[in-house]
C-alpha cells in the first residue's frame, strides 16, 4: 500500500508577471508601491524566495498527510473543521475577534507578527456604536 507525500522540497513554479502595475490613475502609484524595476516585474523570482513563500503552507499539507497516514483519513479533514470553526468570528461586529484557539491549533501562538509588538490597527481609539454596528451586519438581518 503506498502513500502519496509531499515532496520535501516545495515546487519553485512562479509565473512571470509582464504586467505593468498601474494605480487608480492608469499610471504606477510611486508613493504606495515603491519605485518600479522592469528587472522586478519582468525576471523570475529567486528559489530561496520562492520557497520561503511557500514553505508554510506545504509544511502545513506535509503534516496533514502524515497525520493522514498515521492515524487514518479522518483526522486532517477532523482539523480542518475545527480550524474552520476556530477561524469564524463570534463576537459583535464592532469587536474583531482574536482567533486565539486558531493560532493555539496552528501552532502560531509563538510567532510575533504585526499586531503584537506595533498593535492591530482594528483597535484604534474610534467610537462605534454597538446596536447600529449590529443592525448594519449581514449575519442580523432578516
Amino acid at each position: 500500500m503506498s502513500r502519496h507525500f509531499p515532496t520535501i522540497r516545495p515546487e519553485g513554479d512562479a509565473p512571470l508577471n509582464t504586467q505593468p502595475t498601474s494605480g487608480p490613475f492608469g499610471c504606477h502609484d510611486t508613493l504606495r508601491k515603491g519605485p518600479t524595476s522592469a528587472r522586478a516585474e519582468v525576471a523570475p523570482k529567486h528559489p530561496v524566495e520562492v520557497a520561503q513563500a511557500k514553505h508554510e503552507a506545504h509544511h502545513e499539507k506535509l503534516k496533514m498527510s502524515i497525520m493522514g497516514a498515521i492515524q487514518g483519513p479522518a483526522a486532517p479533514q477532523l482539523v480542518k473543521l475545527e480550524r474552520a470553526i476556530y477561524a469564524q468570528n463570534q463576537r459583535l461586529p464592532s469587536l474583531h475577534s482574536s482567533h486565539l484557539a486558531l493560532d493555539v491549533s496552528t501552532g502560531r501562538l509563538g510567532v510575533m507578527d504585526f499586531d503584537d509588538f506595533l498593535n492591530d490597527p482594528r483597535d484604534s481609539e474610534k467610537m462605534v456604536d454597538v446596536h447600529t454596528a449590529v443592525e448594519a451586519s449581514p449575519a442580523f438581518k432578516r
